[in-house]
Parts: structure tokens; C-alpha cells; sequence
């Protein structure tokens, strides 16, 4: 099984969504990025664990779509992205345990695409129902 199974889509890179961890230390979906470069025994995939971070947590979630809507773009000047990880030019896969709304998604392939990405598409594990 692979990700072109799905979408047709062979990534440049995979990312995690980002997490925020107070000691520094990698998040859940982050942890399961480095898992998945270290099971990639053929190596097709350039994985980077650290893309894009979250300096600091954000506001807790909200109840109503605006207050959503509002915690996503207060992520965005909380990012940052690896020095190391240039995605200028490059198609990016953004891997997320769990959607909701899909808005934070949203603001890291904004993120991503601000500085160069070709393009950015979003793989989740499950999603959740919300109304």
C-alpha cells in the first residue's frame, strides 16, 4: 500500500501537522513521521520530522466555527520552519492523526505555501464528526 493509492500523489517531502511540546521534545504526530522514515527500508520518501513547529500552544478549541476559525489563525505567526527543510518548489504531504475541521490543516499548507511549496495536500488517520 502506498500514498499514490489514494491521491495519486507522490510527494516530495511528508510533514507533520505540528504539535506543541513545552520541553522541546517531538509531538504524536511528529513521533509517528519518524517512525514511518525509519520503516521506509526502500527509502521513497523524505520524511522530515521537525518541519514545520509550533513555538507555543495555542488557545484552547473552541465551541463555534468563528472561535475555530479564530484558534487556526492564531497559529499561524506561531509557526516556524526547519532551517534545515527547504520546500521551495516541492510538492508537501502534511500527515495528521485526527481532522476536525480540517482548519488548522488549512493554515499550515498556507504556511507552507507562503514559502515556496508547489503544492501541499493533507493525509489524516481518522476524522471526527463535528457540528
Amino acid at each position: 500500500m502506498n500514498i499514490e493509492m489514494f491521491s495519486g500523489l507522490r510527494p516530495d517531502v511528508i510533514v507533520p501537522n505540528p504539535t506543541f511540546m513545552t520541553d522541546g521534545s517531538l509531538g504524536h504526530t511528529e513521533l509517528v513521521v519518524k517512525a514511518a522514515e525509519k520503516e521506509d527500508i526502500y527509502t521513497n520518501w523524505e520524511f522530515w520530522p521537525t518541519g514545520p513547529r509550533k513555538t507555543a500552544t495555542t488557545p484552547p478549541h473552541g465551541t463555534s466555527y468563528a472561535e475555530k476559525e479564530a484558534k487556526a489563525d492564531s497559529l499561524i505567526p506561531l509557526l516556524e520552519l526547519d532551517p534545515e527543510l527547504d520546500v521551495y518548489g516541492l510538492g508537501v504531504l502534511v500527515y495528521d492523526d485526527v481532522c476536525t475541521t480540517g482548519l488548522q490543516l488549512d493554515r499550515v499548507a498556507r504556511f507552507l505555501m507562503e514559502r515556496g511549496a508547489s503544492s501541499v495536500e493533507g493525509i489524516v488517520m481518522a476524522r471526527t464528526p463535528w457540528d
